[in-house]
Parts: C-alpha cells; structure tokens; sequence
C-alpha cells in the first residue's frame, strides 16, 4: 500500500507543480493550474491518479486544508484590522450577503437540494483577492483607499466564511437546521472569545515550552506550533464545530500575540504547507472535477458564472460607497472581490466529501470560480487603465 501511496503523491505533488508553474507564467493564479492538472490526472480525464487507498490521499489533502486555514489566519495583521475595521466590514458584509442570497435563489431556481443550496450560497460568499491585488500593487494602486480597502474586506469575508462554514456544518446534519445555525453561531462566538482571552498566555507557554525541545537544530517551536494546530482543529471538531475553525483560530492567536516570537517557524510551516500538502490538496480537489459534466451544462455554468459575478460587483460596490469611496473606486474594489477560489474549494470539495452535493454540482461549481479567476483581473486591468 505505501508503495502506491508514495507513487500518487509523487504524481499529484508533480501535476500540481508543472500546473501551477504554466499557470503562472501564462499569468494566472497558481491555485487554478494546481486545480487543473489534477483534473487532467483524475479518473474522469487521463485516469493516470487512481488511488487504491482514497483515504490516506484525503488525509493528506485534509492536512492541506488545515495547512491553509491556519495560514490565513495567521496572516491576518490585527493592528491594519482594527484600523479599518469598519469600511472593511461593510463592503465584506455587503458582497456577502449580496452574493449568498444569488447563490440561494440560483439553487432553488436548479431544483438543488437544500444541503447543495447551503454550499452554494457559501461558495458564492467567500472571495480571494491573491491575483487581484497583484494587480493593483503592479499598478501601484495598492497602497490606495481602495487598495487598502480590498484586503480589509477580504479579511473580514475571510472572518464571515469561517463562521458560516460553522454554521452550515451544524444545520447539514440537524433535523432542526434553524436551531442548529442559532446553537452553532453562539459556539463559535464562545470559541473565539475563550481563545482570544487566552491566547497571550497560550502563545508565552508555546513559546517557552517550545525554546525548551530546542534539541537538535531548533526544531522544537517547530513541533510545538504543529501540535497547537492539530489540537486547535481537534478541538473544535469535538465541540460540534467545523474543524478548520480550530486551524484558523490559532492562526489568529499566534499573529496577535506571538508574530515576531514564531515568524521563523512560521516560515517553516509555510515552506512546508505549501511545498506539500496545499499543493496536493488543490490537485486532489481537481481529481473530483468531472469536465464532461460541464461541457453537458454550459448553460447553467453561464449563469451560475454570471449570477456570482454581478452579486459580488453589486454587493462590495454598495458596500464601497457607503464606506465613502467614489464611484470608481468603489468599481475597482466591486470587481477585486470578485474572484473566489481557495476558500471556495474547501467548502464544496467539504460538501462533496459529507455528500451534500454531488459530482456534477462540485465540477459546475469549480469551473465558475475558475472563471471567476480568469475574468476579474482582465476587467479590473482594463479599469485601472483608464
């Protein structure tokens, strides 16, 4: 079995390096050639990954998602946070409800269930500002009101995501989903205040305790953030909460209290995450993406592509003028929005995997947010032009 196992992560682990390496250089997002290679790999195309022990390679990819939740909220600057908390939480709040209830209306309009309906309002909400803001730091609009508001907001929706994915993963799997969300909403809230009150005194022990297993070459802080991250999801997953909130709680708290105390460690952690398991994660996300489907459904992937764009536009740019930018900054941060994709692929390959939705609602889903990917920058180049 470790024979087969070490063959498909070699497999994946290259895919998802030569995809992300073309995807780059044809000026794309890495994540979307990670995605795609491992779609060209999985069953439904070239057929070349096809594990004979599945769940050892979603350990992994799980790993992955871990990875990536804990990263996102360690990088989360709380000082800029709490400077711009309000303007980014009206364009975040905005775009997200805004796009949320496209997402809900367009799944009833399918005849989705309403499981499939939860994942795809949450997919809609969600952002990923990585390639956009490239653009505007290229354009040297980064450190502009709207520059800075974009990353404000991103955070925030980042914020919204966790909770929601809380919230969906209580209301999944009650008969009571109402009650469930309610129940759910007032854990998290209660997690993350136990955690943040916590946090200095949590983050002074990691760091003595881990200066203290410094044995052989300084590994030992190393080993102590692994563990607060794998105890922090474990946590929460006992508690009846999503698991990658846990990740992305001790995130939080390391940034807040201990940046400059684990930022070499983190830099480890960051090597290693996405030298391994965040690449292998996107590949496997890709590996369940069935492109036949899609091309069997091209209408409603245009409407789903077109629902998830003007949502997003329309929400963050209401949420842009009543923060107080002009009209076409209010656009260029509208459009910035509107890319969704690593966020967004946590949560359907999530509904996947628990079976809320089914192949070809995952593959229709995934191929809107990669256009979603494809069509912002081209847009937000051409505005920024003028």
């Amino acid at each position: 079995m470790i024979d087969e196992f070490l063959l498909n992560a070699v497999l994946l682990l290259f895919g998802a390096r030569l995809g992300g390496y073309l995807a780059v250089r044809t000026g794309q997002s890495v994540v979307l050639g990670e995605i795609l290679a491992g779609m060209l790999l999985g069953p439904y195309v070239f057929g070349v990954f096809s594990p004979t022990s599945p769940e050892v390679m979603d350990t992994i990819a799980q790993l992955g998602a871990i990875f990536l939740m804990f990263l996102i909220g360690f990088h989360i600057d709380f000082n800029r946070f709490r400077k711009f908390l309000k303007k980014g939480m009206l364009v975040a709040f905005f775009g997200f409800i805004f796009s949320a209830s496209g997402g809900l209306c367009l799944a009833s309009y399918f005849g989705w269930s309403l499981s499939a309906a939860y994942i795809l309002a949450a997919s809609f909400a969600v952002t990923s500002v990585g390639v956009t803001y490239e653009l505007l730091v290229e354009k040297k609009k980064n450190n502009t009101r709207a520059g800075v508001l974009v990353i404000d907001s991103a955070v925030m929706t980042d914020v919204y995501s966790v909770v929601l994915l809380g919230i969906i993963s209580a209301m999944v799997v009650n008969a009571n989903p109402i009650a469930a969300a309610g129940h759910n909403l007032i854990k998290i809230s209660l997690f993350f205040a136990i955690a943040i009150l916590i946090g200095k005194r949590l983050v002074d022990l990691a760091v003595s305790v881990g200066e203290s297993l410094n044995l052989r070459l300084k590994e030992g802080m190393f080993s102590i953030i692994i563990m607060l991250i794998f105890l922090g999801t474990y946590l929460s997953d006992i508690i009846g909460l999503y698991s990658l909130i846990g990740a992305f709680t001790i995130g939080l708290l390391l940034e807040r209290e201990g940046r400059k105390k684990v930022e070499k460690t983190e830099h480890e952690i960051h090597s290693m995450a996405y030298g391994f398991f965040i690449p292998i994660f996107f590949a496997f996300v890709g590996t369940n993406i069935d492109p036949f489907l899609i091309f069997k459904n091209v209408p409603a992937l245009l409407l789903l592509f077109t629902i998830a764009v003007i949502t997003k536009l329309a929400g963050s740019w209401a949420g842009s003028i009543l923060a107080g930018l002009s009209r076409r900054d209010s656009l260029i941060v509208g459009l910035a929005m509107v890319p969704r994709l690593e966020i967004a692929a946590i949560i359907t390959q999530t509904g996947l995997l628990y079976g809320l939705i089914n192949v070809e609602q995952f593959s229709l889903l995934l191929a809107t947010f990669s256009l979603t990917l494809l069509f912002a920058p081209a847009m937000l180049s051409f505005v920024l032009k003028k």
